[in-house]
């Protein structure tokens, strides 16, 4: 059985400026960024895996954004604590 995972390959820091501080270290955003991949259990083999079409692709693409937008938000909440 194979397993698909998308994986958003960024390396997140998220820093607060007074006083400085790494807020990715602290939770949530330190349990959201250590998770390495997520998976797509409706994600379908493509026909040719070096020729993907956008629309077999796109179920990887929408995950990936799910997870960067909810990055950003949680990352919006750490700098906004005044």
């Amino acid at each position: 059985m194979t397993r698909y995972d998308p994986v958003a390959t960024h390396e997140w820091n998220v820093f607060v400026l007074d006083p400085v501080a790494d807020a990715a270290q602290v939770d949530p955003l330190q349990s959201m960024l250590s998770m390495p991949s997520a998976p797509l259990s409706a994600f379908r083999d493509p026909e040719d895996f070096k020729n993907l079409t956008e629309a077999e692709f796109a179920p990887v693409r929408d995950a990936i954004l799910r997870f960067v937008e909810g990055v950003a938000k949680e990352a919006v909440k750490v700098l906004n604590v005044k």
